[in-house]
């Protein structure tokens, strides 16, 4: 292999490199203000709706707190359970939670694929992009080779 022919194919790769890079650093703050707004509107969600929760679970514990005061140590340790929030209120909080967090990593996939996705089809220059995309293989220009000048000096060699 020739060093021109190396040469042509190593800049022919950065620059296929560079404009991917620049593609998606036009991407970039599209993408960072949606996932913004939903990652912003969950945590609101969740504090909304958990808020309530954590205060109703607080004043049981209290109450819980107060009853084993004044039972004493005794009737606590004979039956500890009895002084903890009920069981399912717990049990619920934490699945609402997992699911509304699940819910919103969701949302915030959906979100970020079709930004990526609108913003690559709007933009030009970015045919490998939208052809991975679409699942098409991308076209890739392979580099022009220099053609080897020793052939006619070796004939010429061969004529003396």
């Amino acid at each position: 292999m020739n060093l021109q022919s190396v040469v042509n194919d190593v800049k022919h790769r950065v620059d296929v490199l560079a404009a991917q890079g620049q593609e998606a650093v036009k991407i970039l703050p599209e993408t960072l203000k949606s996932a913004n707004d939903i990652v912003l509107s969950g945590w609101q969600e969740l504090l909304k709706t958990k808020s309530a929760t954590a205060k109703e679970l607080l004043a049981s514990a209290r109450v819980g707190y107060e009853k084993a005061k004044l039972d004493g140590v005794v009737a606590v340790v004979s039956n500890p359970v009895g002084y903890l929030p009920p069981r399912d209120k717990l049990k619920t909080a934490f699945t609402e939670t997992v699911e509304l967090v699940s819910k919103t990593g969701d949302e915030l996939y959906q979100e970020l694929y079709k930004t990526v996705k609108t913003t690559l089809k709007a933009t030009p220059g970015t045919m490998s992009a939208k052809a991975d995309m679409a699942g098409e293989p991308a076209v890739v220009k392979k580099p022009r080779t220099v053609a080897k000048k020793s052939a006619p000096k070796k004939a010429a060699k061969k004529a003396v």
